[in-house]
C-alpha cells in the first residue's frame, strides 16, 4: 500500500493545486494509492506513524525538507515502537517546498511530475538518519531526527525570520531570512564536544552545522564532503563574524568551498553535544531540517542506514 502525505501550505501554499493536477496520475503510478492531508505542523508525523503502524509499504512525503523531515520522525518512531519489525517501509519524496536541498543530495527532480514517474521506477536504498535531543520553547527535553542537516545558531534564527519572506522564491527567502537574522545575531560562546571527548572546544556561535546531507538555505553547500551512507555525520563550524566580514564566506558556502576558510573548523563525527557557555545568555536557535523547534542544549548522533528511501 502507497500513502502520499501532502502538505498543503507548502511552496507558499500551491502545494494543494499542484497536487490536485498530479494525483491522477500517482494513482496510475501506483494503484490504490491514497492521499492524506496535513493539517498543522508536527500532522504529517503523526500521519506516517499511523501509516507505518498499519503496515503501508511506502509513504511519500509531498512538501518541502520540513515535511519529509516530519515523515521520517512518524516512520522511525514506528519502527521503534514496532521492536525493529517494520524495516521496509520505504520513504518517497515529490518536492514542493521553498528549500528543496535535501532532493539535491538525492538527485531528486526538482519538477514534481518528473520526481513522481522516477518514484515509480526507483529502487530503494538505506540510508543514514540524525537522531536529535533538544530543548523545545515550553524547556521540556524533545526527542525528534533529522534527514538532512541541523544545526545552532544563525540558521536557527535565520529559519526563525524566513516565515515573512515565504511569498518570495526559495533561494530568495531564505537569503532575505539570513540578512534579517544576520543583522541582530551577535557573539554568543557555545562549548561542544565531539564523540564523547572530555573536555570541550569552545567558538562563538556563528553557523555550527551537524550535516547528513550537503545541502541548507535554498542551495547552500555547507558540508560538501557528506554523503548520506557513510555511517558519519559531519561537523562544520563557523565562528561568529559581524555581517560585513561574513559576505565572503556565504559565497565560499554558495561555491562549496567552505572547508577552504582558515577560520572553519570540520569533522566526521558519530555524536555531537553543544551548550551555551553561560545558561543565562540569551537561548541559542535550532535550524532542524529547515524548522525551528527550540534551542540548545543539544545532543546529534548518527542512526546508520535506519531508513529505506527510493532515490
Amino acid at each position: 500500500m502507497t500513502v502520499f502525505i501532502v502538505n498543503p501550505n507548502a511552496a507558499g501554499g500551491s502545494t494543494r493545486r499542484r497536487w490536485q493536477q498530479l494525483e491522477a496520475l500517482a494513482c496510475a503510478l501506483f494503484p490504490g494509492a491514497r492521499t492524506l492531508w496535513t493539517e498543522a505542523r508536527g500532522h504529517a508525523r503523526k500521519l506516517a506513524f499511523r501509516a507505518a503502524q498499519e503496515g503501508c509499504s511506502l509513504i511519500v512525503a509531498v512538501g518541502g525538507d520540513g515535511t519529509v523531515s516530519e515523515v521520517v520522525d512518524g516512520i522511525l518512531q514506528a519502527r521503534r515502537d514496532a521492536g525493529d519489525r517494520r524495516t521496509r517501509v520505504e520513504l518517497g519524496i515529490i518536492p514542493s517546498g521553498t528549500g528543496g536541498d535535501l532532493i539535491r543530495s538525492l538527485n531528486i527532480p526538482a519538477d514534481p511530475g518528473t520526481a513522481l514517474e522516477a518514484l515509480a521506477r526507483t529502487e530503494s536504498r538505506l540510508i543514514d538518519v540524525g537522531a536529535i535531543d533538544y530543548q523545545n520553547h515550553a524547556g521540556v527535553t524533545a526527542v525528534s531526527h533529522f534527514i538532512n542537516v541541523a544545526d545552532a545558531g544563525l540558521g536557527g534564527e535565520t529559519v526563525a525570520s524566513i516565515d515573512a519572506y515565504k511569498r518570495l522564491p526559495g533561494t530568495l527567502a531564505y537569503l532575505a531570512g539570513t540578512v534579517a537574522a544576520m543583522l541582530r545575531h551577535s557573539a554568543r560562546p557555545l562549548q561542544i564536544w565531539i564523540d564523547e571527548e572530555a573536555e570541550p572546544r569552545l567558538m562563538s556561535a556563528g553557523v555550527v552545522a551537524v550535516a547528513n546531507g550537503c545541502f541548507f538555505g535554498s542551495g547552500m553547500c555547507i558540508s560538501p564532503k557528506s554523503a548520506l551512507d557513510d555511517g558519519y555525520l559531519d561537523l562544520v563550524a563557523i565562528p561568529y563574524r559581524a555581517p560585513l566580514r561574513s559576505v565572503g564566506l556565504f559565497r565560499k558556502i554558495y561555491q562549496g568551498r567552505v572547508l577552504e576558510d582558515p577560520e572553519v573548523f570540520s569533522a566526521r563525527v558519530r555524536s555531537v553535544r553543544m551548550e551555551p557557555l553561560d545558561a543565562a545568555q540569551s537561548p541559542i536557535l535550532l535550524d532542524v531540517d529547515g524548522e525551528q523547534p527550540g534551542t540548545l542544549p543539544a545532543r546529534f548522533k548518527v542512526l546508520p542506514k535506519v531508513l529505506r528511501i527510493r532515490a
